[in-house]
């Protein structure tokens, strides 16, 4: 395939609608979004279109320029991508007469045209990490492809990554139906969602539907009792993707229920997955009491992961704590895990210390004083 600057491939105008819709089904959202191959002075704003379906979904189209060039000149073959409402690629259209095109002018197939759907519907595309340099200074193949150009710098994609003599196409067209117009399409859509939609979606049984709703809930900062009960609920078996929004969603919230909430789901959740939580502890800005974090020190004796010990401990180091949670620390002196211990120890070192804990801390010394 010939290639030139992408000034030339990437002619990026408003384009004249070729589809006819009644217009009192579409609404018009203004969207700003980026494509590798443009250069600085390309427009990256556009008009993203809503088709009313029911008053419950939508689905969303865009007008884009597909390049095809042959002999050295660019012909812009305009093409409208369709996604749902969570910002999934559903398919493309053309208009009636005009085709796509490979190298030398050659016309998509049949086969080539149903390949290139499969692409654009696989989110984890090679092409995701394919750059725009392979693209325009390199040849992209399929396996199955002969070379027939010696010396010719390649990247070869799988059979079935790629429409052979279609890479361009491929690459351009992959870049919109999964570039950051997903992300404009959650927000448009996530500023119409009322409460039960939310709900509704926190009770798929898919899980991006479950992290749509979350994201939704974080950027709201909605903290009614429905919501978090919901996520109670399930959190002692959500994934570790779960887990990050969730904490993402608590860390939205006024400093006095973040604490009461990320010390509830600290908690509740796997074992696994408590590290995430202390992080989030650790990295917090938040104003705490020490009450606050009575809770991680309620039942730190039967905690068994020295990792989780090892924050536990350094997030304690910012706090004023009670001489009672200081004892309740202490008890971890006598861990049949000596790396606990020993963290335990050269924590209590550091703090202010009683007759009675530095009798301790002297006999411990004492017998470890080798490992030390």
């Amino acid at each position: 395939m010939l290639l030139v600057g992408a000034k030339y491939i990437l002619f990026f105008v408003v384009l004249v609608s070729f589809f006819t819709l009644k217009q009192e089904d579409i609404v018009e959202h203004k969207v700003v979004v980026n494509h590798p191959a443009f250069e600085k002075e390309d427009e990256t704003s556009f008009i993203l279109k809503e088709k009313i379906i029911t008053k419950d979904s939508s689905e969303y189209f865009l007008e884009v320029a597909s390049v095809i060039c042959v002999d050295h000149l660019c012909k812009i073959v305009p093409v409208k991508l369709f996604w749902n409402t969570y910002g999934e690629y559903l398919r493309y259209e053309l208009e009636d007469h005009i085709q796509l095109e490979k190298g030398e002018g050659e016309p998509f197939t049949e086969t080539d045209y149903k390949l290139l759907h499969q692409i654009l519907k696989d989110s984890s595309s090679p092409y995701k990490d394919i750059s725009y340099y392979e693209i325009t200074h390199e040849r992209v193949i399929g396996e199955s492809q002969v070379d027939a150009i010696s010396g010719a710098t390649e990247v070869v994609l799988a059979t079935g990554e790629t429409v052979v003599g279609g890479a361009w196409t491929c690459f351009t067209l992959w870049h919109w139906a999964n570039g950051e117009i997903v992300q404009e399409i959650k927000r448009v859509s996530g500023d119409k969602l009322n409460k039960r939609q939310i709900l509704e979606n926190l009770n798929a049984d898919a899980e991006r539907y479950k992290i749509y709703a979350i994201n939704e809930l974080a950027n709201r900062k909605l903290f009614d009792v429905e919501f978090i009960e919901l996520l109670m609920k399930y959190s002692p078996h959500a994934t570790k993707e779960i887990n990050k929004r969730i904490i993402n969603y608590l860390e939205q919230a006024p400093d006095s229920l973040y604490f009461e909430l990320i010390g509830n789901f600290y908690q509740n959740v796997q074992p696994e997955y408590r590290m995430l939580y202390l992080n989030s502890l650790l990295g917090t800005n938040k104003e705490g009491s020490a009450q606050d974090y009575e809770v991680y020190l309620s039942n730190i004796s039967s905690v068994t992961s020295y990792q989780e010990i090892n924050i536990l401990l350094e997030i304690f180091d910012y706090q004023q704590l009670t001489v009672n949670q200081l004892n309740q620390i202490m008890q971890l002196l006598n861990n049949d895990n000596f790396l606990i211990s020993r963290r335990a120890f050269w924590f209590m070192k550091s703090k202010e210390q009683t007759e009675d804990v530095k009798k301790r801390l002297s006999v411990y010394m004492s017998k470890n004083k080798a490992r030390l």
